[in-house]
Formats: C-alpha cells, sequence, structure tokens
C-alpha cells in the first residue's frame, strides 16, 4: 500500500507539471530535489509507523554483539540521524520508550573502542534528540552525560567542531532543564566549564 501511495503521489505531482510546457534543465532539477525530498519524507514516515524498525537500527549499536561491527554501527546511526532530521517526534518517542537506547549512545560515545566518526555520528544525533525534549535530556545526563561531554573536549582541539558540537549538547542539556542545572552544579562541572 505504501508503495502505492508513493506511485500516486509521484503520478499527482508530473502530473501538475506536465502542462507547464518546455522546462529548463535547472527547472527539471529543482522539480527533481523537491520530488525526492517529498519522497524521503513519505519513506522516513513508513519507515518510522513499525516500532519494530526503530528498535532494529538502535539494536545495532550494540557493541558487545559479534554481528556489530564498524560499518553496521555507522551506517545504522547515519541512518537514525536522517530520520530523526525528517521524523523527530517518531524517533525522540522510540527512545523515550526504549529501555537501551540512551544507553547504548552513550556507550559510543565514551567507549574507547568506538571509532572516532562512530562517536562523531553518536554526538550529532544526541544533540538532535536532546532539542527541546526535557525527558531525553534527563535520561541523557542520568547516563553521564556531562562527563563524556568534558572528557571528548579534552582530547579534541577545543576549538574544533566536534568540541563545538560537545558545548552546543552541552547547551541542549542544560536550556530550560533546571534539574540537569542541578545536576551540573551540583556534580562540579561547573569549574570544568570554566577552563575551557
Amino acid at each position: 500500500h505504501s508503495l502505492e501511495a508513493l506511485l500516486r503521489e509521484r503520478g499527482q505531482s508530473a502530473g501538475e507539471e506536465g502542462g507547464e510546457g518546455d522546462v529548463g534543465p535547472r527547472e527539471a532539477a529543482e522539480s527533481a530535489a523537491r520530488e525526492l525530498d517529498r519522497a524521503s519524507v513519505v519513506v522516513a514516515e513508513l519507515f518510522c509507523r513499525d516500532p519494530q524498525n526503530l528498535t532494529m537500527l538502535f539494536g545495532l549499536l550494540s557493541t558487545n554483539q559479534p554481528v556489530s561491527d564498524f560499518y553496521t554501527r555507522y551506517n545504522a546511526l547515519k541512518c537514525l540521524n536522517s530520520l530523526l532530521l525528517v521524523h523527530a517526534h517518531a524517533v525522540q518517542t522510540h527512545v523515550l520508550g526504549s529501555p537501551t537506547a540512551v544507553a547504548k549512545l552513550m556507550d559510543l560515545l565514551g567507549s574507547d573502542d568506538s571509532m572516532e566518526v562512530e562517536r562523531n555520528e553518536s554526538l550529532l544525533l544526541l544533540v538532535g534528540l536532546c532539542k527541546a525534549n526535557n525527558d531525553i535530556q534527563k535520561l541523557v545526563v542520568f547516563e553521564g552525560c556531562f562527563d563524556h561531554i568534558f572528557s571528548i573536549v579534552d582530547k579534541e582541539q577545543r576549538s574544533g567542531v566536534i568540541a563545538q558540537d560537545c558545548l552546543e549538547l552541552l547547551i541542549n542539556l542544560l536550556s530550560q532543564n533546571s534539574s540537569n542545572q542541578l545536576m551540573f552544579r551540583e556534580s562540579g562541572h561547573l569549574r570544568r566549564i570554566l577552563s575551557l
């Protein structure tokens, strides 16, 4: 049924554009990009409708399973980041309902065994997940994210992109979240941020 809906959508958009006469290459490229964007949204929505799909993707992030390797985890993270851009509510809802999703992301963020690319993708995913979602922010802080953030900043160049992503995550965790602000102060992290 979903394929039929996608094909109907394509047919309707092609019918709308067909009566406009000759289209130049630039207009055709822009039209194709808009059609691809619409198709991406439809596919993402269809994918997120079945919660098992997100469970499977988060399951691929596990660092202690023999089936899981770098490329599997990296591509799963890329898919989750793409889904988060298109269908943030579904991904955030899944994370809130999953007992292990945040823990798996924190494992990738703080593990010495994970490659930097995996760590960076999980960092970007956490930045997106924590935007305007107090419940996920609290879960992430409970899993020890403050320590991971400062550990990464200490390893990276302080003016680098990764350090900026860490600070963006820190801002997302602390903005409009009084319990996280209290935890940040009581854990002594204020001194660490002043040393940056």
